[in-house]
């Protein structure tokens, strides 16, 4: 089993290994997020992913657009991690018994050319299968 996360560590993992999957650079996230209405610069990708800024729950949503992926892949654990747990401020421990695959992540209902979003009112997110 792997070391307990924070639910923000869990969260900056997360955004980072996204970012990878999709092969982004910090500064073409906060492009993406920038089209989508947020004032990002790449130090706030790099603030966010070291752990020093924290997401709001808008900026959650706007990540997952961005990232082209659902809202709750950003904040559960993958199953490529093994088994992580997710410590609270309480101490308690949260252990995950569902956990996702990366080569099941469904395309999302934006269309990205480059940097700037083209909405594709046809599209529905695919069912997402869990380990």
């Amino acid at each position: 089993m792997t070391a307990d996360k924070t639910p923000d560590e869990m969260l900056a993992g997360n955004i980072a290994a996204a970012r990878a999957r999709r092969k982004l650079q910090q500064s073409n996230l906060a492009a993406r997020m920038t089209a989508l209405g947020y004032k990002w610069v790449r130090q706030t990708v790099g603030e966010i992913e070291n752990g020093n800024r924290r997401v709001t729950a808008a900026e959650l949503y706007g990540l997952a657009i961005a990232l082209e992926i659902p809202v709750t892949l950003l904040v559960v654990p993958w199953a490529d991690e093994g088994s992580p747990t997710v410590r609270l401020p309480s101490g308690l421990v949260l252990e995950f018994s569902v956990q996702f695959r990366a080569h099941n992540v469904p395309a999302s209902a934006v269309l990205w050319e480059g940097d700037v979003p083209r909405f594709d009112d046809t599209a529905t997110l695919q069912t997402i299968e869990s380990a």
